[in-house]
């Protein structure tokens, strides 16, 4: 490749994962999965700002990627994605879910090859959080695909014959969204930086700009955002306080805004 020519090193040639000249550790070989599938479910793709962290904390045997490594990716659609995981320890794992604000989609089993079938959740919220949720709890069961690498790559020769991009189950789009991801947490954790993508996908170092226009959208009480592809409106997504909890407004001669 493009690495210098270096000795030959045992510990290298059989570890080549743990140094930044031939990969990036769990950020590239673990993340970039998770995140591609999150993205696939969601509609996201770019993100807005994107910080990795996480260190060598245990496994000192002259690796240079961590051992334990965070990804937290914010899109301007407002939605937050969380990928962490570690080397030094795996009974308990963290939940592999899409949370809302009526409820979460919870993948407790996935579905591979032809071992069991998979399924997954939804667990709505309690109605003390979102006031009016009637949702029920429900289990949906997920289709077990043999052989799902076979089709995944016929669909794609498939559409490279035909030459329509939009036969493709994954667009290139998707792909540039997780690795781009993926990328900037990995520059994130090794320069210190917080990294900021706008619309038109130029990368440029983060600054208060982020956080400035949620603000503005609070104060001006804009309507929520949405990803691409959703139909649904508002709804579940405005949030309506009750009376009681309407306090805005400064005081006028000691007497609140209601007065």
């Amino acid at each position: 490749g493009f690495h210098p020519e270096v000795p030959f090193d045992r510990q290298i040639f059989g570890q080549w994962r743990c140094y930044w000249a031939f990969g990036y550790g769990m950020y590239s070989d673990l993340f970039v999965h998770r995140v591609t599938g999150m993205l696939k479910a969601t509609g996201l793709r770019m993100p807005g700002r994107v910080v990795g962290g996480g260190g060598i904390f245990l496994e000192y045997d002259n690796r240079e990627v961590a051992d334990v490594a965070t990804v937290v990716a914010d899109f301007r659609e407002g939605v937050q994605g969380l990928v962490s995981s570690t080397m030094v320890s795996e009974e308990r794992k963290l939940d592999h879910l899409i949370r809302g604000h009526h409820g979460l989609m919870l993948f407790d089993k996935p579905s591979y090859g032809d071992g069991p079938k998979g399924s997954f959740k939804f667990i709505p919220e309690r109605p003390q959080v979102t006031l009016d949720n009637k949702l029920k709890q429900e289990t949906f069961e997920a289709t077990t695909k043999l052989d799902y690498v076979s089709e995944h790559l016929s669909n794609w020769l498939d559409a490279i014959d035909a030459r329509k991009p939009a036969m493709v189950n994954n667009d290139p789009e998707l792909a540039a969204a997780a690795v781009t991801i993926v990328n900037l947490a990995v520059r994130s954790y090794r320069e210190g930086k917080v990294f900021h993508v706008d619309p038109e996908m130029n990368v440029g170092e983060g600054n208060g700009s982020w956080a400035e226009r949620w603000e503005k959208m609070s104060k001006a009480g804009a309507e929520p955002l949405h990803v691409p592809g959703w139909k649904a409106g508002n709804a579940g997504s405005v949030l309506t306080p009750p009376e009681y909890q309407k306090l805005a407004g400064p005081w006028i001669d000691g007497k609140p805004p209601e007065a």
